[in-house]
């Protein structure tokens, strides 16, 4: 198995139009989502919220299936901004509370065709940018000032063809089913036990393994 990373485009509040043009490379394979929510055996009650990834432009998204031994499970749609999610409820005392998301994804490399400066006001178009990719290629790949140039100006308007789109909501969401605490950031799996949020950058109380097998 290897492990793969979601990530997502960032807003650049600048007057630009832009052309996008996507499919210049892909990959595809089935991604996993192996989840440990450690609470308590005798937790009365714990809720799990999973962003429901959906195809697009740029990803096709297939034979979607969530396992596990909760007590209920729902599809279901937040009001405000529409983001598809997944319900999961585990009810009374359990010594594990392990489910499991797993689907086919084949995505496409997304690149800026053009890019040109406006008049305008306000910022017409999303621009994905990735200053993170940069900084990892120059520490893990040791890249030199040329080849960190180059790296920078390809994620400046690109999407690699490796990152899948989990979610595409808006900020603040309020599940139907009574989160306590809003989500900010519905990029990962997002679990509250006993009404109290877990972090899920937090690894010992709210594990997710994410996997990718190629092909």
């Amino acid at each position: 198995m290897k492990r793969t990373r979601c990530a997502f485009g960032l807003l650049l509040a600048a007057g630009l139009l832009w052309a996008g043009v996507c499919g210049a490379s892909e990959r595809a394979g089935t991604v996993t989502f192996a989840i440990d929510v450690n609470a308590p055996a005798a937790t009365k009650i714990v809720k799990l919220w999973f962003p429901y990834p959906t195809s697009g432009r740029d990803q096709t998204i297939s034979s979607l299936n969530f396992s596990g031994n909760y007590s209920s499970f729902s599809l279901a749609r937040e009001p405000l901004s529409g983001a598809l999610y997944l319900d999961t409820e585990w009810i009374g005392p359990m010594k594990k509370r392990m489910p499991a998301v797993t689907f086919d994804a084949r995505s496409r490399e997304c690149r800026v065709r053009t890019l040109a400066e406006s008049r305008a006001r306000i910022p017409t178009g999303w621009i994905p940018v990735d200053p993170a990719d940069v900084m990892k290629g120059m520490v893990e790949k040791r890249l030199d000032p040329a080849a960190a140039r180059r790296c920078r100006d390809y994620y400046f308007g690109a999407v690699a063809g490796d990152r899948i789109v989990l979610e595409r909501g808006g900020r603040g969401l309020a599940f139907a089913e009574g989160n306590v605490h809003k989500v900010n950031y519905f990029m990962y799996p997002y679990a509250e036990v006993d009404g109290r949020p877990l972090d899920y950058c937090r690894p010992k109380p709210f594990r997710h393994d994410i996997h990718f097998r190629e092909g």
